[in-house]
Parts: C-alpha cells; structure tokens; sequence
C-alpha cells in the first residue's frame, strides 16, 4: 500500500499542460464554446496528439528532440508543441547542411 501512494509523482506539470493546451483552445475568437463541447474538443486533440506520436519512426523523436532543444537555447521555444505534419523548423535546414 505505501508503494502505491509513494509512486505517485508530487507534480504539478501535468495539471499545467492540460490548462496549457485548453488555453490553446479557448481563445478569445472562441470564448462562446461550452464546457461540454471545449472537453470534447480537447480529448481529441489528446487522441491526435498520441496517435501522431505513436506514427512517428525514431529517426523522426530524434529529429524533433533536437531541434526542440535548439530552440529552447535560443529563446524561442514554446512550452508545448504539437507534432502536426506541417511542423516547421527552420534550423532543420542547417542541421542537415552540418550532417553532410
């Protein structure tokens, strides 16, 4: 029994991304979404999300990973990103550029 209440991480990050990415949602462009439809809306985009992941080849976590960390030192890293298909880094391009 204390193993299972001592596994349990005294984190808040968790609670934070979940308001994070409904923030993401509820904008003031759609401030008139109920609080059943906004739910709704963020479990799919959970879905999404996991399901982008799940696709995704290892070359392709590593790629991301990198260039995520690049932007975290340059400054221009954001706390949350989505793994969508027209993800865009510019200093992919120098990297491949360094590989060869």
């Amino acid at each position: 029994m204390v193993i299972d209440y001592l596994a349990i991480q005294g984190s808040a990050t968790p609670v934070e991304r979940i308001w994070s990415r409904a923030g993401e949602t509820d904008t003031k462009r759609r401030n008139r979404l109920s609080p059943t439809r906004l739910e709704a809306l963020q479990f799919l985009k959970a879905g999404y999300r996991r399901r982008r992941e799940k696709r995704m080849t290892c070359h392709e976590r590593t790629t991301i990973q990198r260039l995520l960390l690049i932007r975290i030192d340059n400054g221009i890293a954001e706390d949350d990103v989505l793994f969508d298909a027209d993800l865009y880094f510019p200093e992919e391009d120098h990297l491949s550029e360094r590989e060869d």
